[in-house]
């Protein structure tokens, strides 16, 4: 079947495929800035760019990202509140949940909650949480991500 395209009639039979060279997924990384040599917006590469986009889902406040209100926690209630086995438990429950729907491709292995030290503008402690996963698509690989929550 063809198709005419202003009066001149052109051949279906047409196809061409794209094909990747390199298997690599590739994005900004996280936290954007000068770094020597390598401009303003760096680029990040596989689990480098898993890492980095990790850290920035820990770091989010529900409903900071514009068109995506989901995207992140609501870790900063829990600051002012003192760090009992209860609260740890939430705390763990909110990041399962959230990591689930967002991370389909990483499988939390072990996931640390504490007291980071810092004590934050207002008098509240900081929470430091530290994930040990497994990138179920790149390679299987294991790796740690952690941020801290002032």
């Amino acid at each position: 079947m063809a198709t005419i395209l202003y009066g001149k009639e052109l051949a279906a039979s047409i196809s061409q495929s794209i094909e990747s060279k390199s298997s690599n997924i590739y994005g900004l990384a996280f936290p954007s800035g000068g770094k020597v040599g390598k401009g303003y917006f760096n680029k990040a590469v596989n689990l480098e760019l898993l890492k980095n986009n990790i850290k920035q889902f820990l770091l989010t406040y529900k409903g900071d990202r514009v068109m995506l209100p989901h995207y992140g926690l609501n870790l900063k209630p829990y600051l002012f509140q003192p760090l009992d086995e209860d609260l740890v438990d939430d705390i763990r429950m909110e990041i399962k949940t959230q990591f689930d729907l967002f991370f389909t491709s990483v499988e939390i292995t072990l996931l640390r909650v504490f007291e980071s030290g810092d004590i934050n503008y207002a008098g509240g402690h900081g929470l430091r949480i530290e994930l040990d996963l497994l990138a179920t698509q790149i390679n299987n690989n294991i790796f740690t991500v952690g941020a801290t929550i002032k």
